[in-house]
């Protein structure tokens, strides 16, 4: 046990949850993307890029399904949380990833009986079943920060808890590669360049099934609810505020600076019944899109999440058409995690010891349009490092948005729960992701324009990110209303210490 410096307790175990959390993430966040790399190979294993389940778009469906599940998984995630709490709400996430990855193996390794196109049912049944849990893992990073970590440490603990999805994505994008091969054959699967095999299948699903019950079982063992007492002012006062009956104005932060409940008084509080948790959700949902700071932030945040999603799920596909192989696409999305987790460190940095949120986000999207121009511009056969380059900087700017986005939302929701705040800009994201994902689709299959970068995929992009920085830069201002109320505690607390 530690004291922070306002004399809240934390205590070690912050990082054992941390650290248990980031695994269950990652091993959800891998089924993602097990066939972005390899979505060539897929389509000959499924029956051939002539047939209905081995087409483009049905291998995307892999991935998309994530996307269209987003929603009702959200929902599954808001309920969880609030009726079963955060431990709970972890293991039916794990739980959920094991079925779905124990769903593929068996499709794979029943692959000869079943045949194409039943094996690719299976498998996306066990895909779904994945895609309904993400949301229990990438909406949780800043309520995780807040129930757990003292106000010195939050923007840290969720900066990593949302660095290990593009963690998770990275490990999906190389394991594919090294598992997966096809070879020659005169009695197989055909595709359209003569006759294959694929082989390695049931592999990479058994080795992915490993990956995924070994966080599961930490969770069971390791994973707690919350602290004995709180790590902050605003985590203390917001749990009495869920005690009482939600107000329509959470603008009047005196209602919360009135209210002194205890901590654990929530432990002798029966759950909520599913329809209070229902109401619940649809008064915050009302004033979260009154709010015009959270409007713009669900905006910017849907692109640049939607971008990303599409980047990965499509991976394989825009540079294919250029000359570059498997594993080449393979080492660009890793280079791009890579770069990602180094810039949000470097964010996540800055955000701790300066607190300007607004001021980095600005800065930050700027310099992930520029990132992008030139990655566009770089996007042409025979150039491997340069891309490769381009690929790093564009991790390097884009992926830290996601931590200092969330940061921004928890900031100007407060007291609203950071679950139900940031799975509403999720499922936008997701929405959105999947109009990206069918336009860039069929854009890549349009001629060029003009001379490179003029194709018709880069200048939506381009768009899309003008759209971003002109909401980011021109129409969000910084609502700081955590910020605020901690500093206002611990003025009360230091006047109330020298009356003493």
């Amino acid at each position: 046990m530690e004291k922070n410096e306002n004399e809240f307790k934390v205590y070690r175990s912050r990082w054992v949850i941390l650290s248990v959390f980031c695994a269950l993430e990652m091993s959800n966040a891998l089924l993602w993307v097990t066939f972005a790399p390899i979505s060539d190979l897929a389509q000959i294993y499924f029956g051939g890029k002539s047939s209905y389940y081995g087409s483009t778009t049905s291998i995307n469906m892999m991935a998309n399904i994530f996307l269209i599940l987003y929603g009702p998984g959200t929902l599954l995630a808001v309920g969880s949380m609030k009726y079963f709490k955060l431990r709970k709400t972890m293991l039916i996430g794990g739980v959920l990833t094991v079925l779905g990855s124990l769903l593929r193996v068996i499709g794979m390794s029943q692959s000869s009986s079943l045949g194409p196109g039943n094996t690719y049912i299976v498998v996306l049944m066990g895909q779904s079943l994945a895609a309904l849990s993400q949301p229990l893992f990438l909406n949780l990073p800043p309520a995780l920060a807040a129930i757990w970590f003292p106000v010195s440490e939050r923007d840290l603990s969720t900066t990593v808890g949302s660095m290990c999805s593009p963690i998770g994505n990275a490990i999906g994008q190389i394991i594919p590669i090294l598992l997966v091969t096809k070879s020659s054959t005169s009695s197989n699967i055909s595709d359209d360049d003569g006759q294959y095999t694929v082989s390695g299948m049931t592999d990479l699903m058994i080795v992915e099934l490993v990956l995924c019950i070994i966080p599961l079982i930490l969770a069971v063992f390791l994973f707690s609810d919350k602290p004995p007492t709180p790590p902050s002012n605003s985590t203390q006062h917001k749990r009495a505020h869920s005690n009482q009956e939600t107000n329509n104005n959470y603008d009047d932060m005196s209602i919360l600076l009135q209210q002194d409940m205890n901590f654990n008084a929530s432990d002798s509080e029966e759950a909520d019944s599913l329809q209070e948790v229902w109401l619940k959700l649809k008064r915050e949902a009302t004033i979260l899109f009154g709010n015009r700071n959270y409007i713009v932030l669900f905006i910017a945040f849907s692109i640049g999440v939607g971008f990303f999603n599409s980047l990965l799920t499509l991976l394989n596909q825009i540079v294919a058409p250029h000359g570059y192989s498997n594993d080449d696409a393979g080492t660009f999305g890793a280079v791009f995690v890579a770069f990602g987790l180094v810039g949000a460190g470097v964010v996540g940095y800055v955000m701790k010891i300066t607190k300007a949120y607004q001021q980095i986000l600005r800065v930050g999207i700027s310099l992930c349009c520029v990132s992008l121009v030139l990655f566009t511009v770089l996007l042409y056969s025979n150039n491997f490092w340069p891309l490769l380059f381009s690929f790093g900087l564009l991790g390097l700017t884009i992926v830290p948005m996601l931590p200092l986005l969330m940061e921004n939302c928890a900031e100007s929701t407060y007291p609203i729960d950071e679950e139900v705040s940031m799975g509403f800009m999720f499922v936008g994201s997701n929405l959105l992701g999947l109009g990206f994902i069918f336009s860039l689709q069929y854009l890549l299959e349009l001629p060029s324009l003009g001379p490179a970068p003029l194709l018709p995929s880069n200048l939506f992009m381009w768009v899309a990110f003008l759209v971003a920085w002109g909401l980011l830069v021109g129409l969000f201002q910084a609502d700081y209303r955590r910020q605020v109320f901690d500093g206002q505690e611990q003025q009360k607390e230091g006047l109330a210490s020298r009356l003493l």
